[in-house]
């Protein structure tokens, strides 16, 4: 059984850094902070406007990683409701899609998947992902809670298969 704590210590701050990833838009860390800026992909309350069409592609490339994840693995995640969460998107999170928050749900459909992954990457929530028994190889954790999660893994095997799932989506896996 599944202990938020156990997966929360794998991105602990303090914790070895040695096999946790970034899966990122960029094969590298971008050190100029005045271009990185022009370029970023930042949510904004404006979403209907101009600027979401700066959003839409980004956004695509990560549901389209989570999806190939859900695909091949079971999929567990564990959302955080601080309070903080907007009415609606709880309202239908919880009842319109039956999940509930602070306890692991398991994901079944690709509509849930697809809502979840979108709330996530505009930062509307955070939350931990398991991908239980990935290619049999065993289980990948991952911290979302914007466009850039991070991904423990401890297996050289697992790591090879996502790194190809990443570049198949247009992203990198690079270390933290």
């Amino acid at each position: 059984m599944l202990n938020i704590d156990d997966v929360i210590s794998k991105f602990d701050d303090s914790s070895d850094n040695t096999n946790l990833y970034v899966l990122d838009y960029y094969p590298y860390q971008i050190s100029n902070n005045e271009k990185y800026l022009q370029i970023e992909c930042c949510y904004q309350k404006r979403l209907k406007s101009i600027f979401m069409k700066k959003y839409i592609s980004p956004e695509s490339y990560l549901y389209k990683f989570l999806l190939y994840m859900w695909l091949y693995s079971d999929l567990k995640i564990f959302l955080f409701n601080d309070g903080t969460i907007r009415k609606d998107i709880f309202c239908q999170l919880h009842i319109k899609n039956r999940l509930h928050f602070n306890n692991f749900e398991i994901i079944r459909s690709e509509k849930d998947l697809r809502f979840i992954a979108k709330m996530l990457i505009r930062e509307y929530m955070d939350a931990y992902m398991v991908f239980e028994d990935l290619f049999d190889l065993g289980n990948v954790f991952m911290y979302i809670n914007g466009p850039f999660p991070l991904i423990y893994l401890n297996d050289i095997d697992i790591k090879n298969r996502i790194e190809k799932i990443a570049s198949h989506c247009g992203l990198f896996l690079r270390k933290y």
